[in-house]
């Protein structure tokens, strides 16, 4: 063992690496590993577990993190239906300036548009049986919302 860190899925340090989704990344090496503001979560989706969890994590990449933040609550979104065939609506409260990425298990981006009011999106033709993670994110704010949508054919 070169080196080991004790850490917390609770405060001080980021509840996000909490074993259900964003890995913890330390940046800079020099930086004293034992103290919680010198780690981040990451932003690179690199799989989607058993469960269905995304996990977002940089192993062998370089530094890109962002705080996921969730700001953009679970009841000011509605897709559906849920699981579909690659058509469904997204509805939103409020989509002011806000982008719509959606990315396959890969962590490939397949889709992107600005958001309106109420969107139908039409992902048919470029996708297959699968989970997709869909991000919505407001651009003056950086809030950020992640969820995932079952396409079945």
């Amino acid at each position: 063992i070169v080196d080991a860190v004790e850490y917390a899925d609770q405060q001080p340090w980021d509840t996000l690496a909490d074993g259900h989704g964003p890995s913890l990344v330390l940046c800079n090496p020099d930086n004293d590993n034992s103290l919680p503001e010198n780690w981040l979560v990451s932003a690179e989706l690199a799989a989607i577990n058993d469960d269905g969890e995304e996990i977002f994590a940089t192993p062998g990449g370089p530094c890109v993190t962002t705080k996921i933040n969730h700001n953009i609550s679970e009841s000011d979104i509605l897709i559906y239906p849920n699981p579909n065939r690659g058509i469904f609506t997204l509805k939103a409260v409020s989509t002011e300036n806000c982008r719509i990425e959606i990315f396959n298990f890969t962590g490939l981006k397949i889709y992107e548009t600005n958001f309106l009011p109420s969107n139908l999106i039409d992902i048919s033709e470029i996708t297959t049986n699968g989970m997709y993670l869909i991000k919505i994110t407001n651009q003056t704010t950086s809030q950020e919302f992640l969820t995932k949508i079952i396409i079945q054919k």
